[in-house]
């Protein structure tokens, strides 16, 4: 798992668009407490409809779509 988030935590370094003062080894460990979790409620028994849901919504709420041509 530390690699996992180590590999991140570089994504998120080289990323140009994260929001100013946005911590990139914070985030990548939320980023992988998500989908941690999205893996606990699969194993489970969780359908892929409810999993897609806790995604969409992990998503949108860590990257806000914004942008005049965005609602």
């Amino acid at each position: 798992m530390i690699v996992r988030i180590a590999a991140l935590r570089r994504r998120f370094e080289q990323a140009a668009d994260l929001p100013a003062g946005c911590d990139a080894s914070t985030l990548a460990r939320l980023v992988q407490a998500v989908t941690d979790g999205i893996a606990v409620q699969a194993a489970s028994g969780r359908t892929r409809d409810e999993l897609h849901l806790v995604a969409d919504l992990a998503l949108r709420t860590l990257v806000p779509r914004t942008g005049p041509d965005l609602p």
